[in-house]
């Protein structure tokens, strides 16, 4: 990041953000959230952001639109475990291929998948 760059992280863990602002938060860069991401997201509208990385059911399963909405142009949407995991719930992975099939037919939006690490898929919203 250079200096005029901004980084917002939120999590619901405060013990976890303890440890990164313990690391981290002396950098005015950094804006720490401590808050649960469907909340965040509702109230975050009207904020644009260049990369917002959804890694929970938050911005995927959940609020799927108002995570799109902060992106900016130009902007990007990662999000990761797209590919089948031995984990997942029974069910799970008819969610995942909607998703997908979701993003890929959003017009102005440019989506690649990657069969990397957990199955990463990058969405890049268009230039006006």
């Amino acid at each position: 990041m250079d200096t005029h760059a901004t980084l917002t992280t939120v999590d619901n863990d405060a013990s976890l953000l303890e440890i990164l602002n313990r690391h981290l938060g002396h950098d005015a860069r950094l804006k720490v959230v401590c808050a649960d991401g469907d909340e965040f997201l509702r109230h975050a509208q009207g904020q644009q952001y260049d990369y917002v990385f959804a890694d929970t059911w938050s911005g995927k399963y959940r609020l799927l639109d108002e995570a799109l909405a902060l992106v900016k142009p130009g902007g990007l949407y990662v999000i990761d475990d797209m590919l089948p995991q031995p984990n997942w719930p029974e069910g799970h992975a008819d969610k995942v291929e909607a998703l997908l099939l979701t993003l890929h037919a959003m017009p102005g939006w440019r989506v690649t998948q990657m069969d990397w690490a957990s199955g990463v898929v990058v969405a890049v919203r268009a230039q006006n």
